[in-house]
């Protein structure tokens, strides 16, 4: 008898695999950037907006970009 060949559905990657608490990653979702920063979530989307990379359907924010960004506005009180 011949074994039938399945044909597997193509799968959408999971993203927690590479984006999780473990492993420092350079990008996040925006939930997880708002949450960084302890930022309202579409406070966080305004300010990602240059630093953002669209890869699969999936918005994912450039944290190196952000820390830029920031680091250029500090102000440092005496």
């Amino acid at each position: 008898m011949q074994e039938r060949e399945t044909k597997k559905s193509p799968r959408a990657p999971d993203w927690d695999k590479y984006l999780n608490d473990e492993n420092y990653h350079d990008f996040v979702t925006y939930a997880k950037g708002a949450k960084m920063y302890s930022l309202n979530y579409w406070t966080f989307v305004r300010l990602a907006k240059e630093a953002v990379y669209k890869i699969n359907g999936v918005k994912l924010v450039n944290i190196e970009k952000i820390e830029r960004f920031l680091e250029a506005f500090v102000v440092e009180e005496d």
